[in-house]
């Protein structure tokens, strides 16, 4: 087994540089096409999230590369601009790094729930890709499972938390005269924002591209419009929040600027944004990325939980490691 690791994340990269490298799956389909064409590459997973861009390699024995300088290379980016941000792991450290990260304990929220499920769809799309061999395949099967014992063994957090509980822990903490929220996107991360703000007493009303279309899961107590409508009822919010996986803008300066009537709060889920930063130049109008929301830190009882994983994780390194010693030796 020879995987290495290569990426960059929100502790050493901003939203700006994060966003360069914020791949919709149509694009990794791309990258994969270009990586299936590299000899010395036997697997590859891309994982692209929010807080990080991660890519990991198996390669062929011998052979010792940085995933994150090859992605630079295959995607035009300039590496030497970017390497000084670039995190490397390889094997024994690149397991323990994937088990950290599926279970929480690497995300800007500590303990959040979401990324184990990124981390399985990462690999599920890989291997649609047909960019996974069967090393990489135990390597993500064995983390993911390490993953969920420790979220079972050492309670990281009181409940799943994620990005939306933060959206309505700001807004409760800092006091802000919200009642009326448009939330743009009904994808998973958009209906978990509306379910959850509604459950806290907000009046929620989703948008939704195929609403004419039906077939729609909407959240109870929510309302619906079109999202092309968005700008026409807007004025009858106090706040916007936006969660979709679009490479453009859902909401521009130049649009909120003729509205008499705008909503005071912005709140971005996505990378790369949603919301044009620049609305905040606007008197009065607050915009938050999710940087800004998720305002990270580890406290002490993070950090002996952080500790108390090493035990669950020198397990099923150790059964990965037998599983390797059997494969070499059937294949002899």
């Amino acid at each position: 087994m020879n995987i290495f690791v290569g990426g960059i994340d929100y502790l050493g990269s901003d939203i700006e540089e994060r966003e360069k490298f914020s791949f919709t799956n149509s694009k990794k389909a791309e990258i994969y096409d270009k990586l299936s064409n590299i000899d010395y590459i036997k697997g590859a997973v891309i994982l692209s999230t929010c807080n990080r861009m991660e890519v990991y390699f198996s390669l062929e024995d011998g052979i010792r590369k940085n995933p994150f300088e090859v992605i630079c290379s295959l995607i035009g980016a300039d590496y030497e601009i970017h390497k000084d941000h670039c995190k490397q792991y390889e094997n024994e450290n690149a397991f323990e790094h994937l088990c950290m990260l599926s279970c929480g304990a690497l995300s800007q929220i500590f303990g959040e729930d979401q990324i184990i499920t990124q981390v399985k769809t990462s690999i599920e799309f890989a291997r649609e890709c047909d960019m996974t061999d069967s090393f990489i395949e135990v390597f993500f099967r064995s983390a993911v499972a390490c993953a969920k014992k420790i979220r079972t063994e050492i309670n990281l957090s009181q409940r799943d938390i994620s990005i939306s509980d933060k959206v309505i822990e700001k807004i409760i903490n800092e006091n802000m005269p919200i009642k009326n929220v448009l939330v743009i996107g009904n994808g998973e991360m958009g209906r978990r924002v509306a379910t959850d703000l509604r459950k806290k007493g907000f009046f929620v009303t989703m948008t939704a591209r195929q609403y004419r279309h039906g077939g729609l899961v909407i959240p109870k107590g929510v309302e619906v419009i079109n999202y092309e409508d968005r700008y026409k009822a807007i004025s009858n919010f106090d706040a916007v929040v936006s969660a979709t996986l679009s490479p453009h803008f859902t909401i521009t300066k130049e649009c909120i600027e003729k509205i008499e009537k705008k909503p005071e709060y912005y709140f971005d889920l996505a990378i790369p944004r949603d919301i044009e930063s620049s609305i905040k130049d606007i008197k009065g109008l607050n915009v938050y990325n999710v940087d800004e929301i998720s305002d990270y830190k580890n406290s002490d009882r993070h950090l002996e939980q952080i500790l108390a994983m090493k035990k669950y994780i020198d397990k099923y390194r150790g059964d990965l490691e037998k599983w390797e010693s059997y494969k070499k030796a059937i294949t002899v």
